[in-house]
């Protein structure tokens, strides 16, 4: 090992938004946590980053959003559904742990403050709740 460090993708600029791209021509907002998925004919990486989850191909550096809105007004609410619909809200959403089950084909996390676990469809990024409850304001 020559304990060089190279950057696979994204760059040191520092965005309100994420950019999809190739390598560093990606940007992250504020990536919060990885997740590995072996299965199938490329790797993936799944990336949290601040309101949304982010997919990497490991064999081609592609960056593209997967699930939720890398948006500011993402920031305040915590919603479920659908891959372009879906919001994560960064100020709790903080995961603690994130994991890709083989079994199911998701991307389950833990989120820090919200005291939620969700599910992320592989193939969809649609997002449901499966444990704990939304507390309101």
């Amino acid at each position: 090992l020559s304990g060089e460090v190279t950057t696979i993708a994204g760059n040191t600029s520092m965005g309100e938004i994420s950019i999809n791209g190739v390598g560093t021509q990606a940007s992250f907002r504020a990536p919060m946590g990885i997740a590995i998925n072996e299965r199938g004919p490329h790797t993936l990486l799944y990336i949290f980053d601040y309101c949304c989850v982010r997919l990497m191909n490991v064999s081609s550096y592609a960056v593209t959003t997967f699930s939720g809105k890398c948006e500011l007004q993402c920031n305040v609410t915590n919603v479920d559904g659908a891959a372009a619909t879906a919001c994560f809200h960064a100020a709790y959403t903080n995961p603690v742990t994130l994991h890709f089950d083989y079994l199911s084909n998701s991307l389950i996390y833990a989120a820090a403050y919200d005291s939620l676990v969700k599910r992320v469809d592989g193939d969809t990024g649609y997002v449901t709740t499966i444990a704990g409850v939304l507390a309101s304001s």
